[in-house]
């Protein structure tokens, strides 16, 4: 049993939340059935160079706390994969209804949260806090600079326990060498408004998670950058 929380608002899109919603909508059921063929097999594989089970589930799993909220969920592969133990309580947050209705049906845990939301948007008080949060695969897709893209830790970073992080995964575009396969992808993504990286760069991503924390772990493989967040600026 999952409890579900509808943290959107019926009033006029502003076009920055418009075009996050727009680079949500490809997340059809249909894309959710062949995604971790497609996504996390062959792209990532062969055009982004970072295999899933050799680099990303490791990553994922190693950093996955009692207290977990997960952004971005995809089809909640990371989720079901990181052998949470019965004791753990897992909150799901995306601004697609498929997605969070694929991930918390593939979780299958007592208690799972969902809730409906823009990521820019400050999360619901009553959810509490983190002891972790990752976002895997999501800020390769919010529209605007790395700068912007990162005011979201402004926020996230004050639902974060003493000890706990932010990680997670994103697409370069820039300062990496991408095979032709990936520019392809890369260049089709950016047209469709489901990507928006082209200039998305290591030491932009560096210097706009530091505005936020005090300690930034970052690394590379392939055309993925991972990385680990913690001990939060305080304002």
């Amino acid at each position: 049993m999952t409890a579900n929380i509808e943290a959107t608002e019926n009033k006029p899109l502003l076009p920055e939340k418009a075009a996050r919603i727009q680079a949500t909508e490809t997340y059809s059921h249909w894309l959710l059935t062949v995604y971790d063929w497609w996504v996390l097999g062959v792209v990532t594989t062969d055009a982004w160079r970072c295999p899933t089970t050799s680099y990303l589930l490791p990553f994922f799993r190693k950093r996955a706390s009692l207290k977990h909220l997960d952004i971005g969920v995809g089809t909640g592969y990371y989720l079901s994969n990181a052998d949470f133990p019965p004791e753990a309580t897992v909150t799901l947050v995306d601004l697609n209804a498929n997605s969070l209705e694929t991930a918390a049906a593939r979780l299958g845990r007592e208690g799972t949260r969902t809730v409906l939301q823009d990521i820019f948007e400050p999360l619901p008080k009553n959810l509490g806090n983190f002891d972790s949060i990752s976002l895997f695969y999501l800020m390769h897709c919010l529209p605007g600079s790395v700068e912007q893209k990162c005011q979201i830790f402004g926020h996230l970073k004050e639902r974060l326990n003493d000890g706990g992080c932010v990680y997670g995964t994103t697409i370069l575009g820039a300062g990496v060498e991408h095979n032709f396969f990936g520019r392809a992808i890369l260049t089709l993504g950016n047209s469709k408004g489901v990507f928006t990286n082209r200039n998305d760069s290591e030491a932009g991503f560096e210097n706009a998670l530091k505005v936020y924390f005090e300690e930034v772990e970052l690394e590379l493989q392939g055309t993925v950058l991972m990385f680990k967040c913690s001990k939060p600026k305080i304002a």
